[in-house]
């Protein structure tokens, strides 16, 4: 046998296989296949009802070279998992649940989903082990009880509406903690007394702005779309400190200014074109144009003064 073929069979992998299933079966089949705890955020619907995502039947051959890199690559072009760390399997699809970030579309369900039976989360002697099965998940609002570890673990009023997949086999606590952390999105601030998952303003710009494209493609209406992707710019260039103030409560809010001759600019002039021709002509450019961020529905309006006859009013669209 040629030299060069023994040296591909000794470095060859194990190809990766999932049978199919829901979340918990992904995660618990990545987990198996690196020996590795692995988490993955939970998703939802897409508009009307729609599932987001499909966990067919799949297998996936790493290169022997780059094995990590390779599977990872191939989870996102499978299933549009998305690494969220380096040397973790912390999971996502890419984007926030669409019903978390929009709460009002009532059409795009996140959940319910099952606490995890009382078998499904062990304590051993180095930590927990985790099989969640079939559709439970671990709620955010409640890691201080399932993750046990006997302090307090508080987060973001965000992170608190979504939920996780995991399985672990016999994981220290507070690896897990980090697992978690990093499959929300959020910063871990620790101290004597506990944990808490601070808001992550870069992470949760990235999602939110895939989150916003995902309904700009899934719309079929052109000026929806167009604001869609106004809003999917509005979470690639706000300065991460601004977007913190403007989720710092459920009730928060910023206004920004839009830079002239930007893309933002040029984006909210294709969305004014849903306006009546009359308020179209009349927005006076001169004076400028900003938006207003909103944390509770994750929407961005433009604000923009327009002239009609004699009166100039300040209008949000």
């Amino acid at each position: 046998m040629a030299l060069t073929a023994l040296i591909a069979l000794s470095v060859s992998v194990t190809p990766f296989h999932f049978p199919g299933g829901g979340v918990n079966d992904l995660a618990a089949t990545i987990a198996k296949y690196t020996g590795q705890p692995c988490a993955i955020l939970m998703p939802g619907s897409g508009l009307y009802g729609r599932p987001i995502v499909s966990l067919r039947e799949v297998t996936i051959t790493p290169d022997p070279e780059r094995p990590r890199e390779s599977l990872l690559e191939g989870l996102e072009r499978e299933f549009g998992l998305v690494a969220e760390a380096k040397d973790l399997n912390a999971f996502s699809f890419g984007m926030w649940p669409c019903r978390i970030l929009r709460p009002y579309y009532e059409d795009c369900l996140y959940g319910p989903f099952s606490a995890p039976s009382p078998d499904s989360i062990i304590e051993g002697d180095g930590g927990l082990t985790i099989r969640l099965r079939g559709n439970e998940a671990i709620p955010v609002s409640r890691l201080e009880q399932y993750l046990r570890t006997g302090k307090a673990i508080s987060s973001h009023w965000f992170y608190q509406r979504l939920a996780l997949a995991i399985t672990a086999e016999d994981v220290e606590k507070d690896r897990l903690l980090e697992l978690v952390a990093a499959t929300v999105g959020a910063k871990i601030k620790r101290s004597d007394l506990g944990a808490e998952l601070l808001f992550d303003a870069s992470v949760f710009a990235r999602r939110a702005a895939a989150t916003q494209e995902y309904f700009a493609r899934a719309i079929g209406v052109d000026s929806a779309r167009s604001t869609y992707r106004f809003v999917a710019e509005v979470y690639r260039t706000i300065p991460h400190d601004l977007l913190t103030e403007a989720f710092r409560t459920e009730h928060s809010s910023v206004s920004v200014g839009i830079k002239r001759d930007s893309r933002l600019w040029t984006l909210a002039l294709e969305s004014a074109r849903r306006l009546a021709p009359d308020i179209q002509s009349g927005i006076d450019l001169d004076r400028g144009m900003e938006y207003e961020l909103r944390a509770y529905d994750g929407d961005a309006t433009i604000i923009a003064w327009i002239r009609v006859g004699d009166k100039l009013t300040r209008v949000h669209f």
